[in-house]
């Protein structure tokens, strides 16, 4: 007769803690990518990728990404960021450049719960001088 009470007690705090809850073991791109297809650049044209105040080098035919140019990094928690793109040909002549405001979005791609990552949409460099988001 006592092992009713226990039951119910074990029960109780069985419901209490829930179901447990998978994640996903999913990767996700924290890139800032910029497609320059559209734009006619030399085989030694070379850029420079800035988001916000942070810059770095970036090689516009990577055969890791051949569409343009790639930067991986952490993408800051805020809602906008600035991202500038300059391209230069062999002599470090400037051939392209243009900067804009890009939104973030926040992911949780393994799942709710499961870790929240900052995201940015690849954009496009047109030949009119422009950064554009798809």
């Amino acid at each position: 007769m006592r092992a009713g009470p226990a039951l119910l007690l074990l029960a109780a705090l069985a419901g209490c803690t829930g179901p447990q809850q998978g994640c996903a073991l999913i990767g996700v791109d924290t890139a800032v990518r910029v497609d320059t297809t559209a734009l006619d650049l030399p085989a030694d044209a070379t850029g420079r990728v800035c988001l916000d105040q942070e810059c770095t080098d970036a090689d516009p035919g990577d055969p890791l990404f051949p569409e343009g140019v790639r930067w991986t990094r952490d993408i800051p928690d805020v809602p906008t960021v600035q991202v500038r793109l300059t391209l230069h040909d062999g002599t470090g002549t400037e051939l392209w450049s243009a900067g804009t405001s890009v939104d973030t979005e926040v992911i949780e791609p393994n799942g709710p719960g499961c870790g929240r990552t900052t995201v940015l949409p690849e954009l496009r460099a047109t030949p009119d001088g422009r950064l554009t988001t798809p």
